[in-house]
């Protein structure tokens, strides 16, 4: 399939997350801020205005994790 489970896109995508999060946490510890602040910083868009977006974001993940629909995943050979 062009998107979906597969084994390549699961490691792709966790690796990503890996080094999203390593970058943030090397951000916070150069700028002595947050994620949030640091966002601030690149886009200006004041914390007071980026917080309900994060809160509506975990809400919308935390609830599309406890309902995962009805993805396949597929194995190498099911890939071909």
């Amino acid at each position: 399939p062009l998107f979906g489970f597969t084994k390549a896109n699961e490691l792709f995508v966790g690796r990503m997350a890996q080094l999203g999060i390593a970058f943030s946490i090397i951000g916070e510890i150069v700028t002595g801020k947050g994620a949030l602040a640091q966002l601030n910083i690149e886009t200006g868009v004041p914390i007071n205005e980026l917080e309900p977006l994060v809160i509506f974001n975990v809400i919308f993940f935390f609830i599309a994790a406890l309902n995962p629909g009805t993805g396949k995943f597929l194995t190498d050979e099911e890939e071909d």
